[in-house]
């Protein structure tokens, strides 16, 4: 990767913001509010059938049906009106085709990167089916292993693979949504890591950008938290000490 140039010309970004539901207990303050967690740099999951918002393992439309039957109990802090729609799903499709439009080529395809067997099937069917129904996007799943045996770069650093009814027939990708991919146990072989390089290597847009995936791993945070790291990138004391 060192001696070719990384293919980068746009990026996308889809960020999971935990924010859990606190519950006060200081004297006559029994009020609930949101009160940010953390920032997930790498895919955004569970999006399909679960919200980020609090910690109730259904979506909101599902969280007021329960609160309208008691389930949470009377002196539960939570009201009807705190549990608003959450088109989470939605809005992940919503960027992936914004992605897709500014790569240009309508005819390219969504690709997404999974592992075999992949636990979180359910939710990411969901954004491929409102990327067709909703943009009119089709996409793909297939493995790093099966990139690499299958996938290729033209002339132009344009990725392609077989289209799923032929293996002589091939198509472009727009945008490399990676739900795999992110230690080293996903990458048992050269194959897997050829297919990352020519990922990389491709004019696909990649969703993380491979900087934005070091970005969140626990090793590059440890050195960022050592003193005198952060304010080699920031002008600001303040702000590095924060």
């Amino acid at each position: 990767m060192t001696r070719d140039s990384i293919s980068r010309h746009f990026s996308i970004g889809l960020y999971d913001s935990c924010e859990p539901v606190g519950i006060f207990s200081h004297p006559g303050d029994k009020t609930s509010r949101i009160q940010h967690h953390r920032c997930i740099l790498r895919w955004t999951s569970l999006r399909g059938h679960k919200t980020p918002s609090v910690f109730i393992p259904l979506d909101f439309s599902n969280n007021r049906y329960l609160f309208s039957i008691g389930a949470y109990g009377h002196d539960t802090p939570i009201s009807k009106s705190s549990l608003p729609d959450n088109p989470a799903a939605a809005k992940l499709a919503v960027g992936l085709a914004a992605a897709h439009i500014a790569y240009g080529n309508p005819a390219a395809i969504v690709l997404f990167l999974v592992s075999e067997p992949e636990q979180n099937i359910f939710d990411q069917r969901w954004i491929e089916y409102l990327l067709q129904e909703d943009h009119g996007i089709q996409s793909r799943r297939i493995t790093l292993s099966q990139l690499g045996e299958w996938g290729k770069l033209d002339s132009k650093r344009n990725l392609l693979i077989p289209t799923a009814m032929s293996e002589t027939e091939m198509e472009e990708v727009s945008v490399v949504y990676l739900r795999v991919g992110y230690g080293p146990a996903d990458y048992p072989s050269q194959r897997e890591w050829g297919a990352r390089r020519m990922m990389e290597l491709s004019r696909a847009i990649k969703c993380p950008t491979v900087i934005t995936q070091l970005a969140g791993c626990k090793k590059i945070q440890q050195v960022l938290a050592n003193p005198g790291v952060l304010e080699r990138y920031s002008h600001s004391s303040r702000v590095s000490r924060r």
